[in-house]
């Protein structure tokens, strides 16, 4: 289920990211509206990253977060929400993200760690137990 515009055999995380995020807003439009890029990469200067350390941006945070709760059949909450961190093929999680990761799975979240398009779909259908 690869997007058609990623050519190269080893995508690149913005191109992975971004075909996700793309097939939900195409497939699932209401999953779409729940899935949110966390913005805590890239290179800033001393005084922006100081300001968005004060807002709250955290070392380790994964990539995108699916705020969407699912409910077993009495309504109650099993499953409180998907964090999803995007790596190449290459990619490797930092101790940050791996504490991250461990801390929201202790919390009650499901979390996952993608390397495809594929595999982030994957992780979406089984996370909402989609067919």
């Amino acid at each position: 289920m690869m997007s058609r515009n990623i050519r190269s055999t080893h995508p690149s995380e913005h191109q992975i990211q971004s075909a996700i995020v793309q097939w939900c807003d195409t497939h699932y439009l209401e999953i779409g509206m729940y899935l949110i890029k966390i913005t805590n990469e890239g290179k800033r200067t001393f005084c922006t990253a100081k300001r968005f350390k004060q807002e709250g941006m955290k070392k380790g945070v994964a990539d995108l977060f699916l705020a969407l709760p699912v409910c077993n059949d009495k309504t109650e909450y099993k499953k409180c929400g998907l964090w999803i961190e995007v790596k190449s093929h290459k990619g490797v999680l930092s101790k940050e993200q791996r504490d991250f990761m461990e801390m929201v799975k202790w919390a009650g979240y499901s979390a996952v760690v993608v390397r495809s398009v594929d595999e982030g779909i994957q992780a979406i259908k089984d996370y909402l137990e989609l067919k």
